[in-house]
């Protein structure tokens, strides 16, 4: 009995880190390999993410956006930390993060228009960890498939060419200066 307990302990801990959790430790480097990735940031000294994210904000295009953690990103060369509000995307093997928008005292006022191609293929870049190429978007609010809730409503539908794996498309909602995820399309 006692070899049997040894041996399924190891799989009790793989199963429940397969469950849809991640601990706030793997959020942290996430948002740090997000921070480098779309904002060029190589500075970053630390990220600490809380399970608890921010009031909810309005976004451009009507609605609100909810995020699930609050993560505060410090930089080696004296700027002033960034608080952002941060979605985890809960895909069947990986968890990806989403920044969503700043929510600290120096965040600036989030532009009229973004470039919604390029703010997508950076996100997908990030999903997918390959060099993205042709990106296109196009405005549209397909609904999500049957039996899922989408974090809100499509203003986009946008695709992308990923080695390996051909094109793939999207449904995204514009949020101030990024893009979020939404679910792929068929």
């Amino acid at each position: 009995m006692r070899h049997a307990t040894i041996t399924l302990l190891p799989l009790v801990a793989v199963i429940a880190g397969a469950c849809g959790s991640t601990g706030t430790s793997a959020v942290d480097a996430k948002v740090k390999a997000a921070i480098v990735a779309q904002h060029g940031r190589n500075d970053v000294s630390a990220v600490s993410c809380t399970d608890q994210g921010p009031p909810a904000a309005t976004v451009a295009g009507g609605g609100t956006v909810t995020a699930d953690h609050t993560c505060t990103v410090t930089f080696t060369d004296g700027q002033p930390q960034q608080v952002w509000a941060v979605h985890v995307l809960d895909l069947e093997v990986v968890h990806p993060v989403q920044l969503l928008y700043r929510v600290d005292a120096n965040a600036t006022p989030q532009p009229a228009s973004i470039d919604v191609a390029r703010s997508f293929q950076s996100e997908i870049a990030i999903l997918t960890g390959k060099r993205v190429s042709d990106p296109r978007c196009v405005a549209g609010s397909p609904q999500p498939p049957a039996g899922t809730t989408a974090a809100g409503p499509a203003d986009h539908v946008c695709s992308a060419r990923i080695p390996g794996q051909g094109r793939q498309r999207w449904a995204v909602r514009v949020l101030g200066a990024n893009v979020q995820l939404l679910f792929t399309l068929g």
